[in-house]
């Protein structure tokens, strides 16, 4: 078939087929004498392909990646992941962006003048959130940590020690988060920071349905091979891979410390987003402060227990606070009204 008759059949256009052959995502044969492409069945099912994962608003760069590993379904599963964690990322910008437009519309609506201060401010506040999403990076290193526990390396999963944790502390975290947050049948949770799973399947346990999230894909592959039952999902705290209101309840153990305190506040932002009216949410990690040396970046940011009750109060959440030992803390709340 000659270029055009492929573009009527598959409802697209002969430039794009261009387009993706000078990405090298397709390679029709070409005829000796006159040059002319010729598209035989593997090319058009090639195609079908790219148009798919086209609409479903993957990169050409990303559907080059999937292209390549198409013999290999669990690589395959983990760059398509990657891709949907990259498209919440762009969702929740786009979204913020269409929340700001609409309050610029609105000052302008009812002043009746372009309003320069609003347009500004918004500019701003996106400018900030876009930052503190692009700033974080994993300094620790789970990858390399998933590898070394998945081969068979005990202790915490953790790629710091702190003062005063111990494994039986943090099995006893996990199993008073599990309590406070008390899972019920038919429910659906996140579980953020999954790491090896092992805070998800205890909840998973009760019956709820539970999905980890975890930003590392060595985790989530160590997680998988530990769990095979749980579902997983790639992702971080600074931009949840779900819909708003999605979550019966949330919990998050020993991950918050790994974002600054304006990284925190941003976590909560998006905690309180995905979590449904009346949902449940359950915090735990450390409160105490690591010591820092020649001026580095401290290895972990404590919670700071009056940011997370400003914010749980501002939610209009109800909460509790424990302190299961002087290194752990726990908080654990319920929302009262709409978040």
């Amino acid at each position: 078939m000659r270029i055009q008759e492929v573009a009527d059949l598959l409802g697209t256009t002969a430039r794009a087929i261009r387009l993706y052959e000078q990405k090298g995502l397709l390679q029709p044969g070409k005829d000796e004498d006159n040059g002319y492409r010729h598209y035989e069945t593997a090319h058009i099912e090639q195609l079908q392909w790219i148009l798919a994962l086209r609409e479903l608003g993957l990169s050409l760069e990303t559907i080059a990646g999937l292209l390549s590993v198409r013999g290999q379904p669990e690589v395959w599963a983990e760059q398509l992941e990657a891709a949907r964690a990259s498209l919440y990322r762009q969702h929740l910008a786009a979204a913020q962006g269409l929340q700001a437009l609409d309050g610029v519309m609105s000052a302008l609506e009812r002043t009746r003048e372009v309003p320069l201060q609003e347009m500004l401010s918004a500019a701003s506040h996106l400018r900030e959130s876009r930052l503190l999403r692009e700033s974080w990076q994993d300094r620790w290193d789970y990858d390399r940590l998933a590898q070394r526990m998945d081969d068979g390396e005990v202790g915490l999963p953790l790629a710091f020690s702190a003062d005063g944790l111990s494994d039986d502390l943090y099995a006893r975290t996990l199993d008073a988060v599990t309590a406070a947050i008390s899972p019920q049948p038919g429910e659906r949770g996140l579980d953020l920071g999954t790491g090896l799973g092992n805070l998800a399947w205890r909840l998973a346990a009760t019956g709820a349905e539970v999905i980890g999230v975890e930003q590392s894909t060595e985790m989530l592959r160590a997680c998988r091979r530990r769990h095979p039952q749980l579902p997983v999902r790639q992702g971080n705290l600074l931009a949840l891979p779900f819909a708003d209101a999605t979550a019966d309840f949330i919990t998050c153990s020993f991950a918050l410390h790994h974002l600054t305190p304006e990284q925190q506040r941003l976590a909560l932002r998006e905690i309180g987003r995905v979590l449904k009216r009346n949902g449940r949410v359950c915090i735990a990690g450390l409160n105490s402060s690591p010591i820092q040396a020649n001026n580095k970046a401290p290895l972990w940011h404590p919670l700071i227990k009056t940011s997370l009750i400003n914010w749980f109060q501002e939610s209009g959440m109800n909460y509790d606070i424990t302190l299961l030992s002087s290194a752990v803390m726990l908080i654990h709340a319920r929302a009262g009204s709409k978040i």
